[in-house]
This record gives structure tokens, sequence and C-alpha cells, in this order.
């Protein structure tokens, strides 16, 4: 069992199946909602995309009337213009990325301890993320929330080796410097939240390397400057000053309510755990970079919150990139106590997830299955409507039992034709106006409960 757990190709093998996994969940999960919509140009509601060529007018378009996030939503037209295939394979290419990048943060030498808190990693990204099936599944919620972890993550590990490990960046690579530059704008333009999150964390890790006198290269105060272009270029759009003067006062208060409401009914747990640990790690005076970087992360999952404050809404899978600050959080004094010579809470932790994430595993997958079965059904339907040049169809909206099916708490077809996605789901089919019924489970249900009263 040490051989095993201490082998590389241990390690490797979690990557295998994280990659396999996601990717076949990936290919069963069909399209949804939004997807339709961004197969039409926002130049030409009227107009499919085509070609690379109508992804710049689109954008422009939708730099105007949307919202900022250009890079995330540029990539969403363009896998929409390629096989659904070419996304399913990047798609769990980044949850790989992710996966690894994660890791850098609290790898070390002794490969057992790297596998027991990598694999605890993904237990608590699976079990903890709400509304899983729209933020690393759903082809355009997982470009614009899972996507941007990574290239957020990415772009703030060379601040967090600065603070921790007194020094990372490549400061004779040309090449390196010039695409740090341009990682740093991207995640600064990339989401609202993960992106100011982001930018948060970075700050602090440099201050705190500036106040060891450690002197950070100036490259990072650079990256920091061109992440901050970035976010501006983003909450400067014209999309986004509109949508921010709708509120107002009553919607922020409502607002202060949510973002506490949020987190405690989804991330309870994962924010306990963190508080336990943290005693723990003070009651054995833990070094105090790795107390601070984890309340650096734990702060950044606030700020991911916080920002919602300003916002019409907020959506669970917006805490996606909570959910991973937290795990990290919660990893990094898990390896400062391992350190320390307390062996047991990691891998004690790890197996008590395992428990939770084998049964959750099982019923999600069967629920992204029965999913990818309904989307076939309906896109047979939808499909057989349009050859037979018929006006008018109905469909049944999708059921989702856990939150790994990407239809789980997400608009679906709306009973009025009108009504947003059933526009865009009509245009992309080609027949005239589409209503919506019942989920196929509630309709069986409501159905039994009539055919008894009728029977009585």
């Amino acid at each position: 069992m040490k051989a095993f757990l201490r082998s590389q190709k241990t390690l490797t093998l979690v990557f295998v199946c994280v990659f396999l996994a996601v990717f076949v969940m990936t290919s069963l999960t069909p399209m949804l909602a939004d997807d339709f919509s961004y197969s039409f140009s926002y130049a030409d509601r009227n107009q499919r995309m085509e070609g690379l060529e109508d992804i710049l007018p689109s954008l422009t378009a939708h730099y105007s009337n949307m919202n900022g996030r250009m890079f995330p939503h540029g990539l969403t037209m363009l896998f929409l213009l390629l096989p659904k295939p070419v996304f399913n394979f990047f798609n769990a290419l980044n949850a790989c990325l992710l996966l690894w990048i994660v890791s850098r943060f609290f790898r070390e030498d002794r490969q057992e301890r790297t596998l027991i808190l990598t694999a605890s990693s993904v237990f608590l990204i699976w079990i903890f993320t709400p509304v899983f099936g729209q933020s690393y599944l759903w082809l355009d919620g997982s470009l614009n929330y899972s996507w941007a972890v990574s290239v957020v993550l990415l772009f703030l590990y060379p601040y967090y080796c600065e603070y921790v490990q007194n020094g990372y960046f490549p400061r004779k690579s040309t090449v390196g410097k010039v695409f740090f530059l341009i990682l740093a704008f991207v995640a600064g333009a990339y989401s609202e939240n993960t992106s100011s999150a982001g930018i948060f964390m970075a700050s602090c890790f440099c201050i705190l390397a500036v106040g060891r006198k450690t002197r950070p290269p100036l490259f990072l105060f650079l990256g920091l400057l061109f992440a901050c272009c970035g976010f501006l270029f983003m909450i400067l759009a014209p999309a986004e000053s509109g949508r921010a003067t709708q509120g107002g006062w009553l919607t922020i208060a409502r607002n202060i309510q949510r973002i506490f409401e949020a987190p405690q009914q989804t991330l309870l747990w994962l924010i306990t755990l963190f508080a336990v640990l943290l005693a723990v790690a003070l009651i054995r005076q833990l070094d105090r970079r790795v107390i601070v970087a984890s309340l650096i992360f734990f702060l950044g999952s606030a700020v991911s919150v916080a920002v919602y404050v300003v916002a019409l809404y907020l959506p669970w899978r917006g805490l996606c990139c909570t959910t991973v600050f937290l795990s990290l959080a919660c990893l990094l004094l898990l390896r400062g106590l391992w350190d320390q010579g307390l062996r047991y809470p990691a891998p004690l932790l790890a197996a008590a997830l395992s428990v939770s994430f084998i049964f959750s595993f099982v019923l999600g997958l069967g629920d992204i299955s029965v999913l990818w079965m309904e989307g076939r059904q309906r896109d047979a339907l939808l499909r057989e409507a349009a050859q037979n040049g018929e006006s008018y169809v109905e469909v049944h909206q999708y059921s989702a039992n856990t939150k790994y099916a990407a239809s789980y708490d997400l608009p679906d077809v709306a009973k009025d034709s009108t009504l947003w996605p059933n526009c865009d789901i009509a245009k992309y089919y080609n027949v005239g106006a589409i209503g919506g019924l019942p989920p196929v489970e509630e309709f069986g249900q409501d159905s039994g409960e009539n055919q008894a009263e009728t029977l009585s």
C-alpha cells in the first residue's frame, strides 16, 4: 500500500480518472439555455453564427448590450461553431489543469502526501460545489465559471510563491514575462467575481512580500496592473454600467441577505472545516506564512461572494470559485499540520470524503445519464417537427434530481412560447414556436394522482 501511494503512476492515475470522468459527463450534457442564444450573433439576433468572422461583430454587440465578459463568451461562440466532442475534450483538459494548479499550492516531495491532498481536493470540489453540472459540465456555464478559476489560479500562483516560498517568477525569460502579462490581463477581464477575488489575493501576497523586504520582482507589480486594466475593461463595458444602475438600494439590501444565505445553504460544512483547521493550526503554532496564506484564500472566497452586492442576482454557479478557494484554504492548513507531525487529519478527512463522493458520484452520473436520454428525445422531436414544418411544438422540461445534472435549477423551456429560452431554441431548430410541459416524472405523478381521484 505504501508503494502504491508513493508511486508517481498513482497520482497520474488520479488525473486520468478526472479527465475521463469529466469527458464522459460533459459528453452526456446536451445544449442548454444560453448555448442556444450564443449560437446566434448578437449583432443580428436572427443570424446564425456560421464562421470565425462572425465572432468579433457578435462580441462587440455583446459588450455593449449584455456584459463585458469578452473572453468566456468568445470561447462559447467558438466552441458552438465546432463539433461538440471538441469542447468535451478541452473541458476535460481544463478539469485536469484546474486540479494540477490546485495541487501546485500544496505539492511536496513526499508523493503519498501530495496524492492524498490531491484526492481530497477532488472530493471537496465535487461534494461542495453548488450546481456542479452548470459550473463544470454545461458548455456556457463551464467556460464562464470553472475555466475562470483555472485562469485566475494560474495568474495567482507566482504571487503565492513570492510570499510563501521567497520567489518563483522566471526573471530571465522574456517569453515567460510576455505570457504572464497577457495571462494577467485575461485573468482580470475573465469574470466579475473570480477576477476580483484573484486581484484581491494577488495584492495581499504582494503587500506581504514587500513587508518581508523580499523585493518582489517588478513584473509581479506590472502583472497586477495588467490584471486591474483587464478588470476595468470588463466592468466599464456599456452593458455592465447599464445593469449596475438597474438595481437600486432595494436590490443591494436583498443581495446583502443573499450573499450570507447562499454560502450558508451550500458551503456551511466547508467553512466549518476551515474554522476547525484554523483553530488547530493556531493552537499548534503553525508556520505563520501558511496560516496567513490560508486566511488570504478564505478572504478571497468571501470577496468572490461579496461582489454580488451590486449585481442584479446571485447565481449559485457563481460560488464555483468560492468552493475552490475555500478548499485550498483547508488543504494548505492540512499540509502544514502534516508537516508539523499531525499525520492523521488529512488521511482521515480523505477517507470520510471518499464515502460521500462515491454515493454522490453514482447518483450524479445516473442523473446526468437521464438528462442525456431526455436531450436525445427532445432533439429528435424538434428535428422531426422542423422537417414536417410544424408551427408549434410542446416539449417536456428536463428533469434533475441532483446538482450534478446541468439542468438542475437552470431555466429551461417555459410554458409561454414567447419567453426565453423558448424563442432561441425554436430559431435554432427552425420551428415556429415551442411550449414547455412539466418534466416527464412530474407529469406522470400528476396523471397518476388525477387517475386515482377519478377512480375513487
